[in-house]
Protein backbone atom coordinates (compact mmCIF):
# COMPACT_ATOMS: atom_id res chain seq x y z
CA UNK A 1 0.00 0.00 0.00
CA UNK A 2 1.46 3.20 -1.33
CA UNK A 3 -1.23 5.53 0.63
CA UNK A 4 -3.14 6.25 -3.04
CA UNK A 5 -7.08 4.92 -3.23
CA UNK A 6 -7.60 2.76 -6.01
CA UNK A 7 -10.90 3.84 -7.85
CA UNK A 8 -13.39 0.49 -7.52
CA UNK A 9 -14.92 -0.43 -10.82
CA UNK A 10 -18.10 -2.79 -11.53
CA UNK A 11 -19.17 -4.61 -13.78
CA UNK A 12 -22.80 -4.68 -13.97
CA UNK A 13 -24.44 -7.62 -15.92
CA UNK A 14 -26.60 -7.22 -18.75
CA UNK A 15 -30.19 -7.50 -18.41
CA UNK A 16 -32.39 -9.98 -20.29
CA UNK A 17 -35.72 -8.71 -21.95
CA UNK A 18 -37.77 -10.40 -23.44
CA UNK A 19 -38.36 -9.92 -27.36
CA UNK A 20 -41.72 -9.93 -27.05
CA UNK A 21 -41.67 -6.80 -24.63
CA UNK A 22 -39.22 -5.15 -26.97
CA UNK A 23 -41.20 -5.03 -30.18
CA UNK A 24 -43.95 -3.33 -31.42
CA UNK A 25 -45.77 -0.13 -30.44
CA UNK A 26 -43.95 -0.74 -27.16
CA UNK A 27 -40.49 -0.37 -28.75
CA UNK A 28 -41.99 3.13 -30.21
CA UNK A 29 -43.28 4.43 -26.89
CA UNK A 30 -39.87 3.65 -25.24
CA UNK A 31 -38.16 5.55 -27.89
CA UNK A 32 -40.28 8.20 -27.75
CA UNK A 33 -39.95 8.79 -23.98
CA UNK A 34 -36.11 8.25 -23.45
CA UNK A 35 -35.29 10.20 -27.09
CA UNK A 36 -32.99 13.26 -26.55
CA UNK A 37 -35.75 16.32 -27.39
CA UNK A 38 -34.03 19.49 -28.50
CA UNK A 39 -35.34 23.09 -26.95
CA UNK A 40 -38.24 24.38 -28.59
CA UNK A 41 -38.15 27.86 -28.48
CA UNK A 42 -41.48 28.38 -29.88
CA UNK A 43 -43.16 26.80 -26.77
CA UNK A 44 -42.28 29.69 -24.53
CA UNK A 45 -43.15 33.45 -24.66
CA UNK A 46 -41.14 35.80 -26.74
CA UNK A 47 -39.57 38.88 -26.17
CA UNK A 48 -41.38 41.78 -28.32
CA UNK A 49 -38.11 43.12 -30.13
CA UNK A 50 -40.09 44.87 -33.07
CA UNK A 51 -42.14 47.52 -31.39
CA UNK A 52 -43.11 49.03 -34.42
CA UNK A 53 -45.13 46.49 -35.60
CA UNK A 54 -48.78 47.36 -35.86
CA UNK A 55 -51.57 44.79 -34.43
CA UNK A 56 -54.78 44.47 -35.80
CA UNK A 57 -56.35 45.32 -32.30
CA UNK A 58 -54.02 48.66 -32.21
CA UNK A 59 -55.19 50.21 -35.44
CA UNK A 60 -58.88 52.16 -34.79
CA UNK A 61 -61.79 49.90 -36.56
CA UNK A 62 -64.31 52.44 -38.36
CA UNK A 63 -68.15 51.59 -37.65
CA UNK A 64 -68.66 49.09 -40.54
CA UNK A 65 -68.42 46.24 -38.33
CA UNK A 66 -72.08 46.65 -35.89
CA UNK A 67 -74.63 46.80 -39.02
CA UNK A 68 -76.28 49.72 -39.55
CA UNK A 69 -74.75 51.82 -37.91
CA UNK A 70 -72.17 53.45 -40.16
CA UNK A 71 -73.55 55.76 -43.13
CA UNK A 72 -73.46 54.11 -46.50
CA UNK A 73 -71.31 55.33 -49.74
CA UNK A 74 -74.54 54.59 -51.62
CA UNK A 75 -78.48 55.43 -50.76
CA UNK A 76 -81.00 52.19 -49.95
CA UNK A 77 -82.70 53.66 -53.34
CA UNK A 78 -79.38 53.25 -55.48
CA UNK A 79 -78.91 49.54 -55.33
CA UNK A 80 -82.69 49.46 -56.47
CA UNK A 81 -81.87 51.41 -59.34
CA UNK A 82 -79.17 49.73 -60.52
CA UNK A 83 -81.63 46.49 -60.84
CA UNK A 84 -84.67 47.87 -62.16
CA UNK A 85 -82.34 49.16 -64.86
CA UNK A 86 -80.23 45.19 -65.16
CA UNK A 87 -83.79 43.55 -65.58
CA UNK A 88 -85.58 45.97 -67.80
CA UNK A 89 -82.73 47.21 -70.15
CA UNK A 90 -84.62 45.16 -73.19
CA UNK A 91 -87.22 48.45 -72.84
CA UNK A 92 -86.40 51.95 -74.00
CA UNK A 93 -84.58 54.48 -71.67
CA UNK A 94 -87.56 56.60 -71.54
CA UNK A 95 -89.48 53.61 -69.86
CA UNK A 96 -87.06 52.95 -67.72
CA UNK A 97 -86.69 56.32 -66.38
CA UNK A 98 -90.70 56.54 -65.69
CA UNK A 99 -90.38 53.05 -63.90
CA UNK A 100 -87.72 54.37 -61.53
CA UNK A 101 -89.45 57.37 -61.01
CA UNK A 102 -92.48 55.34 -59.82
CA UNK A 103 -90.57 53.70 -57.26
CA UNK A 104 -88.31 56.79 -56.14
CA UNK A 105 -92.02 57.58 -54.81
CA UNK A 106 -91.53 55.22 -52.19
CA UNK A 107 -87.71 55.96 -51.14
CA UNK A 108 -88.92 57.97 -48.04
CA UNK A 109 -90.43 54.81 -46.44
CA UNK A 110 -89.52 51.52 -48.13
CA UNK A 111 -86.25 52.25 -49.25
CA UNK A 112 -85.40 54.57 -46.49
CA UNK A 113 -81.67 55.13 -46.22
CA UNK A 114 -80.47 55.61 -42.46
CA UNK A 115 -77.27 55.90 -40.43
CA UNK A 116 -78.58 54.76 -37.25
CA UNK A 117 -80.54 51.85 -36.90
CA UNK A 118 -84.19 52.50 -35.82
CA UNK A 119 -85.28 51.23 -32.50
CA UNK A 120 -87.60 48.62 -33.28
CA UNK A 121 -91.25 49.27 -32.23
CA UNK A 122 -93.25 47.87 -28.91
CA UNK A 123 -95.21 44.76 -29.99
CA UNK A 124 -97.72 42.21 -29.32
CA UNK A 125 -94.84 39.57 -29.05
CA UNK A 126 -91.57 41.08 -27.77
CA UNK A 127 -88.83 38.96 -26.79
CA UNK A 128 -89.00 37.57 -23.45
CA UNK A 129 -87.13 35.37 -20.86
CA UNK A 130 -88.73 32.94 -18.70
CA UNK A 131 -86.71 31.83 -15.83
CA UNK A 132 -87.33 28.58 -14.21
CA UNK A 133 -88.40 29.33 -11.19
CA UNK A 134 -86.46 29.15 -7.82
CA UNK A 135 -82.61 29.95 -9.29
CA UNK A 136 -80.29 32.54 -7.99
CA UNK A 137 -80.48 35.35 -10.50
CA UNK A 138 -76.91 35.19 -12.63
CA UNK A 139 -74.47 37.90 -11.82
CA UNK A 140 -70.39 37.03 -12.53
CA UNK A 141 -68.27 39.81 -12.58
CA UNK A 142 -66.57 41.61 -15.92
CA UNK A 143 -64.24 39.56 -16.98
CA UNK A 144 -60.34 41.34 -17.23
CA UNK A 145 -59.63 43.87 -20.76
CA UNK A 146 -56.32 43.56 -22.00
CA UNK A 147 -55.01 47.41 -22.23
CA UNK A 148 -54.67 47.50 -26.21
CA UNK A 149 -58.36 46.29 -26.26
CA UNK A 150 -59.66 49.28 -23.46
CA UNK A 151 -60.59 52.14 -26.07
CA UNK A 152 -61.92 49.31 -28.46
CA UNK A 153 -64.50 48.22 -25.95
CA UNK A 154 -65.55 51.92 -25.05
CA UNK A 155 -65.70 52.52 -29.19
CA UNK A 156 -68.41 49.59 -29.42
CA UNK A 157 -70.18 50.82 -26.18
CA UNK A 158 -70.56 54.25 -27.52
CA UNK A 159 -71.70 53.42 -30.48
CA UNK A 160 -74.75 51.23 -29.38
CA UNK A 161 -75.72 53.66 -26.51
CA UNK A 162 -76.33 56.26 -29.88
CA UNK A 163 -77.92 53.97 -31.90
CA UNK A 164 -80.36 53.10 -28.93
CA UNK A 165 -79.63 49.31 -28.97
CA UNK A 166 -78.22 49.72 -25.87
CA UNK A 167 -78.98 51.55 -22.48
CA UNK A 168 -77.48 51.99 -19.38
CA UNK A 169 -78.65 49.61 -16.46
CA UNK A 170 -79.23 48.93 -12.58
CA UNK A 171 -79.87 45.39 -12.80
CA UNK A 172 -79.29 42.58 -10.16
CA UNK A 173 -78.33 40.41 -13.35
CA UNK A 174 -74.57 40.70 -14.76
CA UNK A 175 -72.59 38.72 -17.79
CA UNK A 176 -69.65 39.68 -18.59
CA UNK A 177 -68.35 40.35 -22.21
CA UNK A 178 -65.32 39.42 -24.01
CA UNK A 179 -63.41 39.72 -27.18
CA UNK A 180 -63.46 37.24 -30.32
CA UNK A 181 -61.25 38.18 -33.86
CA UNK A 182 -63.24 38.03 -37.29
CA UNK A 183 -61.82 37.05 -40.84
CA UNK A 184 -60.97 40.39 -41.49
CA UNK A 185 -58.87 40.81 -38.20
CA UNK A 186 -61.33 43.34 -35.74
CA UNK A 187 -62.49 42.08 -32.98
CA UNK A 188 -66.39 41.36 -31.90
CA UNK A 189 -67.53 42.03 -28.85
CA UNK A 190 -69.51 39.29 -27.44
CA UNK A 191 -71.49 38.49 -24.21
CA UNK A 192 -71.02 35.51 -22.12
CA UNK A 193 -74.61 34.71 -21.53
CA UNK A 194 -74.51 30.65 -20.57
CA UNK A 195 -75.03 30.74 -17.07
CA UNK A 196 -78.55 32.77 -18.42
CA UNK A 197 -79.19 30.34 -20.76
CA UNK A 198 -78.62 27.45 -18.54
CA UNK A 199 -81.61 28.41 -16.58
CA UNK A 200 -84.05 29.90 -19.07
CA UNK A 201 -86.98 28.07 -20.41
CA UNK A 202 -87.26 27.22 -24.24
CA UNK A 203 -89.79 28.40 -26.37
CA UNK A 204 -91.86 25.89 -27.36
CA UNK A 205 -93.32 27.39 -30.94
CA UNK A 206 -92.34 24.94 -33.44
CA UNK A 207 -89.83 25.88 -36.34
CA UNK A 208 -91.10 25.83 -39.24
CA UNK A 209 -89.47 22.65 -41.29
CA UNK A 210 -87.63 23.61 -45.08
CA UNK A 211 -90.75 21.61 -46.77
CA UNK A 212 -93.08 23.39 -45.02
CA UNK A 213 -92.45 26.66 -46.10
CA UNK A 214 -91.14 25.35 -50.16
CA UNK A 215 -95.21 24.03 -49.77
CA UNK A 216 -96.59 27.43 -49.61
CA UNK A 217 -94.76 28.58 -52.48
CA UNK A 218 -96.77 26.12 -54.66
CA UNK A 219 -98.39 27.69 -57.81
CA UNK A 220 -96.76 31.13 -57.45
CA UNK A 221 -95.56 32.36 -60.94
CA UNK A 222 -93.91 36.08 -59.56
CA UNK A 223 -90.62 35.76 -57.28
CA UNK A 224 -89.65 39.20 -55.52
CA UNK A 225 -86.44 39.66 -53.44
CA UNK A 226 -85.18 42.36 -50.77
CA UNK A 227 -81.71 42.76 -49.79
CA UNK A 228 -82.11 44.03 -46.14
CA UNK A 229 -79.63 46.41 -45.06
CA UNK A 230 -79.33 45.33 -41.32
CA UNK A 231 -81.13 42.17 -40.23
CA UNK A 232 -80.32 42.72 -36.41
CA UNK A 233 -81.86 44.16 -33.71
CA UNK A 234 -85.56 43.93 -35.37
CA UNK A 235 -87.27 42.84 -32.20
CA UNK A 236 -87.67 45.08 -29.35
CA UNK A 237 -87.21 43.15 -25.44
CA UNK A 238 -90.27 42.83 -23.30
CA UNK A 239 -89.36 45.78 -20.70
CA UNK A 240 -90.50 43.17 -18.29
CA UNK A 241 -87.15 41.00 -19.29
CA UNK A 242 -84.51 43.58 -20.73
CA UNK A 243 -82.82 43.91 -16.75
CA UNK A 244 -81.73 40.36 -17.50
CA UNK A 245 -79.53 40.87 -20.59
CA UNK A 246 -77.19 43.38 -18.39
CA UNK A 247 -73.64 42.95 -19.29
CA UNK A 248 -70.92 44.46 -17.16
CA UNK A 249 -67.66 45.75 -18.57
CA UNK A 250 -65.07 48.19 -16.90
CA UNK A 251 -66.96 51.17 -17.53
CA UNK A 252 -70.60 50.49 -16.20
CA UNK A 253 -73.24 47.68 -16.16
CA UNK A 254 -75.74 48.01 -19.26
CA UNK A 255 -78.88 45.66 -20.57
CA UNK A 256 -79.82 45.72 -24.55
CA UNK A 257 -82.76 47.28 -25.95
CA UNK A 258 -84.15 44.82 -28.65
CA UNK A 259 -82.67 41.40 -29.34
CA UNK A 260 -79.21 40.51 -30.44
Amino acid sequence: MDGKLTPLTFTMPETYVPSHILSGARVRRLQRRHAPRAFDHSAYLQAVLDFAKELPEDVELDLSDIPGIAPALRTSFSFVEDEVRVHLAHLPTSQIDEVVERLRAFEGDVFETRTQPRPPPVREFDVSIVERPGLEQPARRPYPVAPHHQSELERQIKALLAAGIIRRSFSPYSAPVLFTPKKDGTMRMVVDYRQLNSQTMRDRFPTPTAGDLIAKTRGAKLFSKIDLLSGFHQLRMSEADAHKTAFATPSGLYEFVSAH
